[in-house]
């Protein structure tokens, strides 16, 4: 299986690099195959669970933090996302 990152955008959403599948609550799978997909986190895009840009209408505000407690026990398991936090400036470029 291809690496996949999962980066936090601050007051933003969610940019998942590589491929991926999403399962909503019906049991629907969304194949995520492009290189860069962009997941709504404020909650009210209109193209759940895809982001529309609506974070920035509403003045979305959020900076996740990693928390670094049981770090290690989750670098051992396979198929574990990695986050961080990104500027907005970096995920442009």
């Amino acid at each position: 299986m291809a690496d996949v990152t999962i980066a936090v955008l601050g007051d933003g959403p969610y940019l998942v690099q590589g491929p991926a599948r999403i399962i909503d609550f019906d049991g629907n799978e969304f194949r995520l195959d492009q290189e860069l997909t962009v997941l709504c986190r404020c909650g009210q895009s209109g193209r759940k669970p895809f982001c529309d840009g609506t974070h920035d209408k509403i003045a979305f505000s959020a900076r996740t933090r990693a928390n670094l407690d049981g770090r290690s026990d989750a670098r051992e398991s396979e198929g574990v996302a990695h986050f961080r936090v990104v500027s907005e400036a970096e995920c442009q470029n």
